[in-house]
């Protein structure tokens, strides 16, 4: 009996202290004020946008964005394919770990995050340009 007891409260606070799910933005995508496209229109996000899944209705989601403004957003336009971020901070990308040669990312662009070494990220900024930048300049949940 006491070990069963023991069992269920581990299930339950593994249950309880399971993190929430970040996904990205499919493509460009309304945000609502509600579960259904009934609410109006809150703003459209780019591409790659990571959002924090707070909790799910239906075929809705609803979302935290990077600034703790939460939304709501149809499931089929939110995928988890791959990470992606925000850049917090202009900064310069290098085209591979050791050049010097450096390419600008804007502040608040959306990536695809290709992979991550140490302290740097690989980020795909646009389809055909592929920088490594500093981990501390993103935002990724």
């Amino acid at each position: 009996m006491n070990r069963m007891f023991r069992l269920s409260s581990f299930v339950f606070i593994f249950l309880i202290s399971t993190p929430l799910q970040a996904e990205c933005s499919k493509d460009w995508a309304f945000l609502y004020s509600g579960p259904s496209q009934y609410f109006g229109q809150k703003w459209q996000i780019k591409p790659n946008t990571p959002l924090k899944v707070i909790k799910s209705k239906a075929n809705w989601s609803q979302v935290e964005e990077f600034d703790g403004v939460r939304s709501w957003i149809p499931k089929n336009d939110l995928q988890k394919k791959h990470f992606c971020g925000i850049v917090k901070v202009p900064t310069r990308g290098k085209k591979t770990l050791r050049s010097r040669a450096s390419e600008f990312v804007p502040y608040g662009s959306t990536v695809k995050i290709l992979k991550f070494k140490s302290s740097w990220a690989q980020i795909q900024y646009a389809p055909d340009k592929e920088v490594w930048i500093p981990k501390k300049r993103m935002w990724v949940y």
